[in-house]
């Protein structure tokens, strides 16, 4: 299966289109129309991402964000067609501007105010072709510029212009002209007719250095090396020349035009090594592009879907950073549009981040300049703009703002281009708090056996530990951990001494740095004393009231001191009555008894009623709130139980139907207590308290599962019962109630779950309705099966039954019935544990017998709901025995359900008299691995599909039989690095045992000696006889006996094969 999910697969093949090479989907789109020579395209020296151009007319336009979009900026006065811009780094409100105009003086305008006004500061009469004025932003205000042969000179960006030098007789009129960034004094000028023209002292004297018959329509020079330049070529042998010695000698380039006829070259002001040129008729069409310095070139010619034909023509070019290249074409100036993307790779949706943390943004994206981010606290209604940072950054280091919302996004977008963006698939959270503790947060009052929550706040989902202190914070008792959403733990009140000195501490499971405890301390009491009322109403409205309770010294009789009087006779049927019975007595309307101690555990207040004439219903009505002393059960005197059970500290009221409820008790005991932990996996639980309400979510207020019930499969139970067993994913849980030390438990032909008293409880002590009832061990449950050997409070167990019948559990008068051990006599016991990955195990039995033993008690019962390990032998067993004089080896396969991919198996034998007990690992068919188990010993197994396990058991031949010789399968087969060959004597011999190769070559000698008869087991460890390792392969282990060193004669000989794997 792949490790990547479909989402995960979209994602990468959607990335894997977006970061490909783009150099066949690279457009032009067209965004200025016009037509007209020359280069009037400039950048903003101060700020790239605003770039001017023209096309064909007097009107410049200005684009803020790198050619995405223009908008006109200024129209020269005076009509004409732009043909170049210059702005003054020193301020950038100043432009000069080339402007060619038909049938007058061609003009340089200027202005000092951004366009608004424009005065002419030059006139004369330039080149048809090519950019007549040129300037450079590393030498801010000198200017040249050419009419016919006199060059002019400006060194106050073209307020005031001086006559340089006439160049009549060594070149006509310049295309285009670069001043050297280095230096203003070298100039290079490309002439239309004679090649190309250097001065080294700005412009007073000139030598050609390159000679054509055609045009040099423009020069380009490296930004980063002065030294070298590049130059067009029309005509004369057209294709593109380039320098790299500071214009001293120029070469031909190879280009994908040949011989044809190239225009305006071009260099990034960004990117090192990155030239382009334009075409002007040449075939094929350009313009092209090179990434390393015109050694190879690309062409980038194709048009934008919808847009009309980019005309073949090129006037003009104007490269920033690879991603903004402008060019003027025949119609129009055109943008080269890459295709733009982006994804937000983290803070995608979901994710909980605390205010004031750094928090890492991440994405990734092509071809965009400059990525901006924004973030939104309300959904998306406003945004706040982080930053804006250079594309290809692929992280930002973001500080959450002090704030609290769980509709926060991320968006990234171009900065030039909002319409490429990528926004959080959904919202994610900023919290202040990471964890609070919200209740108990001190000054509560609380009583032993009661039931309380316990809440906590997060900012993130959290696994929290909560755990209790009696003293102050001065010990700690653990309660529980409860694993995310989860956000309360209803708490149980344990039996304790009374304490005002009670905190609750929240922890995060995996960082006990982040905690959270009570603000005060708060109390628990362990009340002695109670006094109530029982208000007993009649059908007709008649009422009275009963009082009872716990006070010191107070008897079963009449208390006077307490206020106790006797009352006078009942009355007749017919008159509504309500009295407490009190032993040699007409009865009292008070009935106080002692309070309860370790001695006496419990009082019964059992009230007279009588309905009078208005018949049913009766009405019993009391004070949940003032039972505050241990625990109540009200329950009916004819069964103990059976028809009426109300936990009187949980319902405040009774109504009596019929004269069948007429005989009742209010039970009042000590509460007991009995806490359990867990992890959220299964536990075999019961009941161990008397209790008024059994509802399973009252009893296991933070299981995460139903309480599922075993009746021929597992059904999940609203309400339990006494007796039975339940299966629950818990996490902690704590009994409350009254003493249950005798109960009868039910049982069925088949296997059962059976619950426990309130006192531990041997299995020998349990009696049974018939001598032959019970057919298998008691089995409880700890992260795996055990064979228990004492029932233990709050825990179920399995037990298979051979019929209808009951058991009897009886804590307080146990008496030996039977014996459940471990081991059978006359049956030694190994052990074979295995353990997954979260700590889970499971012991198998194995071992010889040597008699006759009930092993039909070792079946297994059925596994959990939802097993997360199983382990139990193939015929359903938790234990396998073979008697001791077999002659062939026997296998015990073993079925492992888990859900761990790496188990460990250990092992303890200390019985190994009659076998060599051997674990397999075979993979279908195949034999994958053997380890012999002896003493104790462990390893760790990777689990995957068709693995399976076995139990092999070999026959140690014992000297008081008849012996043979034999050589017996090494063990483990394939092996890496020990395996171990065992072989068996008849009798005293001498014996030799080789390694040979698959060439007949003697690699080791194990044995060259007399041994004694019996069996010998001896280790090869992969090396020849001198200890040097030998390879991997396929080799032959050999025996040969002879009855003495010189005998010639063998009287054994074998052989067998073994594989090393390194």
């Amino acid at each position: 299966m792949s490790k990547y999910s479909m989402k995960e697969w979209v994602i990468i093949f959607t990335l894997s289109l977006l970061f490909c090479s783009f150099a066949d989907s690279q457009v032009w789109v067209r965004k200025i129309v016009g037509t007209g020579l020359g280069n009037p395209l400039a950048y903003n020296p101060l700020n790239t991402d605003i770039v001017y151009g023209a096309a064909g007319s007097n009107l410049i336009q200005m684009s803020r964000n790198r050619g995405y979009t223009w908008q006109n900026y200024s129209f020269v006065t005076g009509g004409g067609v732009i043909k170049s811009i210059a702005l003054s780094p020193l301020d950038t409100l100043q432009m000069l501007v080339g402007v060619e105009v038909n049938g007058s003086p061609d003009r340089v305008v200027k202005t000092t105010d951004g366009g608004s006004t424009w005065n002419t500061t030059w006139s004369g009469t330039f080149n048809y072709f090519g950019k007549p004025v040129e300037c450079k932003p590393q030498h801010p205000d000198t200017v040249y510029t050419m009419s016919n042969d006199t060059l002019w000179r400006s060194i106050d960006f073209g307020t005031t212009w001086t006559i340089v030098t006439r160049v009549n007789g060594l070149f006509n009129n310049w295309c285009d002209a670069e001043i050297r960034p280095d230096s203003a004094n070298i100039i290079y000028v490309g002439d239309n007719s004679s090649g190309i023209w250097k001065s080294t002292d700005h412009g007073l004297n000139w030598r050609k250095v390159y000679s054509t018959v055609g045009e040099i329509p423009s020069i380009a020079i490296d930004p980063f090396n002065p030294q070298v330049a590049y130059a067009s070529k029309f005509g004369g042998g057209g294709g593109m020349v380039k320098t790299t010695d500071g214009g001293e000698t120029w070469l031909p380039l190879t280009t994908p035009i040949g011989s044809g006829n190239s225009w305006w070259v071009t260099t990034s002001i960004v990117s090192p090594g990155y030239v382009y040129f334009g075409t002007y008729g040449a075939s094929p069409t350009g313009p092209f592009f090179s990434r390393d310095s015109g050694a190879h070139w690309q062409q980038i010619a194709t048009v934008d879907s919808g847009q009309v034909s980019m005309n073949s023509l090129n006037y003009g070019m104007l490269v920033t950073d690879t991603l903004t290249v402008l060019a003027l074409q025949a119609n129009g100036a055109w943008k080269l549009k890459f295709p733009e993307g982006i994804q937000l790779q983290s803070l995608t949706g979901g994710e909980y981040v605390q205010g004031g943390a750094e928090r890492l943004i991440e994405w990734r994206d092509s071809n965009i300049a400059q990525i901006k981010l924004e973030f939104t606290s309300d959904n998306g209604t406003s945004w706040n703009i982080l930053d804006t940072v250079p594309g290809g950054t692929g992280a930002y280091n973001w500080t959450a703002p002090l704030i609290v919302s769980s509709i926060c996004k991320i968006r990234l977008s171009n900065a030039y281009n909002n319409s490429v963006y990528d926004i959080s698939d959904s919202p994610f959270t900023i919290y202040d708090t990471l964890l609070a503790l919200a209740s108990p947060n001190g000054g509560e009052e609380w009583d032993v056996g009661s039931t309380h929550d316990i809440t906590w706040v997060v900012g993130a989902p959290l696994d929290v530990t909560i755990s209790f202190s009696p003293d102050s914070g001065t010990s700690w008792q653990e309660i529980a951990t409860v694993n995310s959403p989860a956000l309360s733990f209803v708490w149980k009140i344990p039996v304790m001494p009374t304490t005002t000195s009670c905190l609750f501490r929240v922890v995060k499971a995996d960082d006990s740095t982040i905690a959270d405890i009570s603000e005060t301390t708060f109390s628990i009491y362990a009340r002695k004393q109670f006094t109530a009322r029982l208000e007993v109403e009649s059908a007709s409205g008649e009422y009275d009231t009963l009082f009872f309770g716990a006070l010191a010294g107070a008897t079963n009789g009449i208390d006077t001191g307490y206020g106790e009087t006797e009352l006078a006779p009942k009355p007749g049927t017919e008159v509504f009555d309500a009295r407490w019975k009190i032993d040699g007595s007409n009865g009292t309307l008070t009935d106080y008894r002692d309070t309860l101690t370790e001695f006496q555990q419990e009082n019964i207040f059992t009230p007279e009623l009588q309905p009078g004439a208005a018949g049913f219903p009766m009405t019993l009505r009391w004070e949940s709130d003032s039972l505050r002393a241990g625990t109540y059960i009200l329950r009916d005197t004819l069964t103990n139980g059976s028809l009426l059970f109300l936990d009187m500290q949980h319902v405040d009221s009774l109504l009596i139907m019929d004269s069948t409820l007429m005989g009742i008790e209010i039970l009042y005991s000590v509460t007991q207590s009995l806490s359990m932990t867990g992890a959220g996996e299964w536990k075999l639980i019961s009941v161990p308290f008397l209790t008024g309400d059994l509802k399973a979510s009252s009893i296991f207020p933070n299981a995460s599962s139903p309480a599922f019930s075993f009746a021929d499969g597992y059904r999940a139970e609203d309400s339990l019962a006494y007796g039975k067993g339940y299966w629950v994913i818990l996490n902690q849980v704590t009994f409350t109630g009254g003493e249950r030390n005798i109960d009868t438990v039910e049982v069925q032909e088949r296997w059962n779950i059976i619950g426990s008293v309130s006192v531990p409880l041997p299995v020998s002590a349990i009696q049974t309705s018939s001598e032959s009832l019970v057919v298998s061990n008691f089995y409880g449950y700890d992260d795996g099966y055990f064979i228990a050997d004492m029932l233990e409070p709050g825990m179920g167990y399995w037990v298979k039954t051979s019929g209808v019948g009951s058991l009897i559990l009886d804590g307080a008068n146990p008496l030996l019935n039977r014996a459940f051990a471990i081991v059978e006599n006359g049956i030694n016991v190994n052990t074979l544990t295995v353990t997954d990955a979260m700590g889970r195990s499971q012991t198998l039995l194995f071992g010889a017998n040597e008699s006759d033993g009930d092993e039909m008690r070792y079946e297994m019962p059925p596994p959990p709901p939802e097993p997360l390990l199983d382990v139990r032998f193939a015929s359903n067993k938790i234990a396998e025995f073979a008697p001791k004089n077999i002659k062939n080896e026997i296998r015990f396969p073993i079925l492992l359900k888990t859900k761990s991919f790496k188990n460990i198996f250990s092992w303890n034998v200390e019985f190994d008299k009659y076998f060599y007990y051997i674990l397999e690992r075979n993979v279908g068919n195949h034999l994958a691995g053997e380890t012999r188990l002896t003493g104790t010993g462990s390893i760790s197994v990777d689990d995957f599909e068709g693995v399976h396990y076995a139990l092999r058991l070999l026959p140690i031949h014992q000297s008081d039989g008849p012996l043979s010789f034999s050589l017996s399968p090494n063990y483990p087969n394939p092996f890496n690095p020990i395996t171990r060959v065992r072989y068996t004597l008849a009798h005293d011999s001498y014996m030799t045992l080789r390694v040979f190769n698959t060439l007949g070559q003697e690699m080791a000698l194990l044995v060259h000696s007399v041994q004694e008869a019996g069996v010998h087991e001896i280790e090869w460890n992969g090396t020849t006889t001198d200890g040097v390792p030998v390879s991997s392969g396929v080799y032959f282990i050999k025996m040969d006996v002879k009855n003495g060193a010189e005998s010639p004669q063998l009287i054994f000989s074998a052989h067998r094969a073994v594989i090393l794997i390194k």
